[in-house]
């Protein structure tokens, strides 16, 4: 076996070196071809072409290429079409699996050659490919060929294939409250408790969004995409449930990516969004809820927490929202960390009827307003870099909020740019002589937000610090599951 591939690889290489001969026209016309010429698929289907040859004439080996696009198609198994076989023994079949960039090379030859070759109809090789996404896909053969006894080129003819890929018969996808998934030829493959995508999904009179209708589920998207239809529509949701999942799901295009109503101890992490309407993220009374390395791009709201408190927001990317970065409204005892919120048009963090919100060690860029703080006191705002705020850092849109913007003397509070600072003094009241890496003069916002002391240099803002902090997050999310069910038996 292995000497035979090795021949049929000298064979090829030998093809390529007399390709400059003059190809032999044949007494008929030779085609290589796709078959079926169109397949109409829906994803997570599997379907089979063949790659035929018609009017065969002294053929002693083929080669193909078959170009198609991966984000649509991938190949799942191919076997020898037996044409050759007919005709005698051969080698091996050779095959070059490149389907994640998009193609396939595969070629055969007889064993020994033989004068009078292959002649006829039949297949060369049989490919099944599983539709992974929706859309229009050709197959495209390109740079075939076919060799005589002499391994001089045969003229021939190609003619391609062409796939249109749909949704099928997908619309809502429910995973119901006994674990079942309702339609059950969604594209989900479900191992327990956790539903893994199997294909990209396209929003339109077909697919409209996924809910989860159960407690303690994960969901994971697997990088496959939902991509929604004019900002209309929910592409994961849940209400009422707990202890919900949600990672690695792509998502464009939405009114909201992520909506969770009434999920307590729910856990969104590395999930990408962008472009969508309303919000990339929106939890809704969704208390010890965790966000951890999710990124947001071009949303109108990047992450929405409304009434959801206990929530840790942790090493996000937030970037270009036409609004708000990361809103907390109506939420207690929260924190935010090692987010980077970028270019938001309206402000980086609104803090809005919110308290005691912890906001540390995040890099805040180039946002129009810093941070707004609206009827909102008692929160801790320090060790984060805001660098270049189009307006201002901070702004204070109520009287009266009181909140710490530093922790303390030699801890510092923020790093602020397009300020003159100076640090030629030291101490908790800045009057002893020497630099301690604190401004030697506060950054007033108003008489009840003062940054007492300011810092001269940025604060190491570290994606995967908070991530180490997972585990007890975990746990006490567990703990607050296993007295949240307490409480509604004894209710």
């Amino acid at each position: 076996m292995q000497g035979s591939a090795v021949s049929l690889a000298i064979l090829l290489c030998l093809a390529s070196i007399l390709a400059t001969r003059t190809p032999i026209a044949s007494g008929s016309a030779m085609i290589i071809s796709v078959n079926p010429t169109r397949v109409d698929a829906s994803v997570g289907i599997a379907f089979e072409v063949g790659i035929d040859i018609c009017n065969a004439a002294g053929v002693n080996a083929w080669e193909i290429f078959l170009y198609f696009d991966p984000a649509i198609i991938k190949l799942d198994s191919y076997a020898s079409g037996g044409f050759l076989a007919w005709f005698g023994s051969v080698s091996p079949l050779l095959f070059s699996d490149k389907s994640i960039l998009g193609h396939i090379e595969a070629g055969q030859s007889l064993d020994p050659l033989k004068p009078e070759g292959a002649n006829g109809n039949g297949t060369l090789i049989k490919l099944v490919f599983a539709v992974i996404g929706t859309g229009n896909c050709s197959l495209h053969l390109f740079n075939t060929a076919l060799y005589d006894y002499a391994l001089a080129p045969i003229i021939h003819a190609t003619a391609d294939g062409f796939l249109s890929a749909d949704s099928g018969s997908v619309k809502t996808i429910f995973i119901r409250p006994d674990g079942s998934l309702d339609p059950n030829t969604a594209p989900v493959q479900r191992d327990g408790s956790v539903y893994t995508l199997t294909a990209n999904l396209v929003a339109n009179v077909n697919f409209s969004g996924i809910v989860i209708e159960r407690d303690d589920v994960v969901f994971d998207g697997a990088s496959y995409v939902l991509q929604g239809d004019q900002w209309s529509g929910n592409a994961v949701a849940s209400s009422g449930r707990g202890n919900v999942t949600i990672r690695n799901v792509k998502i464009s295009g939405f009114l909201v990516g992520i909506l969770l109503e009434s999920c307590p101890a729910s856990n969104l992490c590395y999930n990408i969004m962008d472009m969508c309407g309303h919000a990339g993220v929106l939890l809704d009374s969704s208390n010890l809820s965790t966000l951890t390395g999710n990124s947001l791009y071009a949303c109108g709201n990047g992450i929405i927490l409304d009434a959801s408190s206990n929530a840790a927001v942790l090493c996000n990317n937030v970037s270009a929202c036409r609004n708000v970065g990361l809103l907390f409204n109506s939420s207690v005892d929260s924190l935010a960390r090692e987010n980077r919120l970028r270019a938001c048009l309206g402000c980086g963090i609104f803090l809005a009827y919110s308290f005691n919100v912890t906001i540390s060690h995040n890099e805040i860029l180039a946002n129009h307003v810093g941070v707004y703080v609206y009827e909102s006191s008692g929160n801790m705002v320090c060790h984060n870099n805001f660098i270049y705020s189009y307006m201002q850092d901070v702004q204070i849109g109520t009287l009266n909020c009181t909140n710490r913007w530093d922790d303390g003397y030699l801890s510092g509070g923020n790093f602020w740019t397009g300020y003159n600072w100076t640090d030629t003094f030291s101490g908790p009241y800045q009057n002893i002589s020497g630099a301690d890496g604190i401004n030697d003069e506060p950054c007033v916002f108003d008489e009840y937000n003062i940054d007492r002391y300011p810092l001269m240099n940025e604060v190491a803002v570290d994606e995967f610090y908070s991530v180490a902090l997972m585990p007890l997050f975990a746990l006490l999310v567990s703990i607050a599951r296993v007295l949240l069910r307490r409480k509604q038996k004894r209710g």
